[in-house]
């Protein structure tokens, strides 16, 4: 069974607030599911965000 982390798991992991999460939640950058009142994102969802940043990222010679 897939890990699944609460909007608290995430910013932990990222070192970010809770804004910064919904923020990106919002603008479907990570893919969440709202369950009751909380959102909840899957390990996959949150490695597909990981991935997309380090795609991003220019390494400057």
């Amino acid at each position: 069974m897939e890990k699944i982390y609460s909007v608290k798991e995430v910013c932990n992991y990222l070192k970010v607030g809770a804004p910064t999460v919904y923020e990106l939640i919002a603008q479907n950058q990570l893919i969440a599911r709202k369950v009751g009142k909380a959102y909840k994102i899957t390990e996959t969802a949150l490695t597909k965000y990981v991935t997309s940043l380090s795609e991003n990222v220019q390494v400057s010679n």
